[in-house]
């Protein structure tokens, strides 16, 4: 049944001005697209297990560096 809805959207697709189309049909995800070499791909999305971080050892801060401040030299009023 899938099947024949899939070929309905490559139909559509090939009669439009739409270039890709992406569809959800039952937890499968299809992507149909102009001028790809497959004209069709089921892709089944994984269950991603979440993944500890490793423990690293403590870093030490360094305070930033800043450039020597500039010394304005007075300059003397009425002083020409």
């Amino acid at each position: 049944m899938w099947q024949d809805k899939l070929k309905e959207i490559i139909y559509i697709l090939e009669n439009s001005n739409v270039n890709e189309i992406e569809v959800n049909f039952w937890g499968r995800k299809y992507r149909v697209s102009k001028g790809s070499s497959m004209t069709a791909t089921p892709v089944a999305a994984a269950p991603v297990a979440p993944v500890a971080a490793p423990a690293s050892a403590p870093v030490e801060a360094s305070a930033p560096e800043s450039a020597p401040a500039e010394s304005a030299e007075p300059t003397a009023k009425g002083e020409d």
